[in-house]
């Protein structure tokens, strides 16, 4: 780990998260667009493994972030990182034949409880900057707003508040992964 400083590694936290944010976006685009034109599907496969080597380099970046935070607050880190690794491990068994969605969902809950126990810890400490417990109650927020908007998406008619819900979200989370790296 060396001799990295709190202000390195939670930049290098925001910026694996805008990385993988934009890279999620210009993927769908070129996603949608490689229907039509092929180039635009070799694109998109060359923005998704970008996206991978982002949330590979945040899941580094919580590990590196648990060392140079207060001892108190390691173990809400640790909960953000093993809720990281739960989902990353949730969405590969997605991809198995009949029963992997429903083992890879039930990954991905669990990992989602460990994320709402980790920015809990987090919004609520003493001992992390002051941009930092702001930026943790934003991501406790976002996460709750996530949730509310999965169920609002499977119900017909009011879906379009879910959707609406989600991009506030995710906005919610850039802010907060920023505030965290200015704290």
């Amino acid at each position: 780990m060396g001799n990295l400083t709190y202000q390195q590694v939670t930049k290098n936290l925001f910026t694996a998260v805008l990385i993988a944010a934009i890279a999620g976006i210009l993927g769908g685009i070129c996603g949608v667009f490689g229907l039509l034109v092929p180039i635009f599907a070799i694109l998109a496969l060359i923005v998704g493994l970008v996206g991978i080597g982002a949330n590979i380099w945040f899941i580094i970046s919580l590990g590196q972030w648990k060392g140079v935070v207060d001892a108190n607050d390691a173990p809400g880190v640790q909960k953000l990182w093993l809720a990281t690794l739960l989902s990353i491990i949730g969405s590969v068994l997605c991809w198995i034949p009949l029963i992997g969605g429903i083992i890879g969902g039930l990954v991905s809950i669990v990992g989602l409880v460990f994320y709402i126990m980790g920015t809990s810890a987090l919004k609520n400490s003493t001992t992390l900057p002051a941009n930092g417990v702001a930026g943790a109650k934003k991501l406790h927020t976002a996460i709750i707003l996530s949730i509310i908007a999965s169920v609002l998406a499977i119900i017909p008619f009011i879906n379009i508040i879910g959707a609406i819900l989600s991009i506030v979200a995710w906005v919610l989370q850039l802010v907060a992964w920023k505030k965290i790296a200015t704290a």
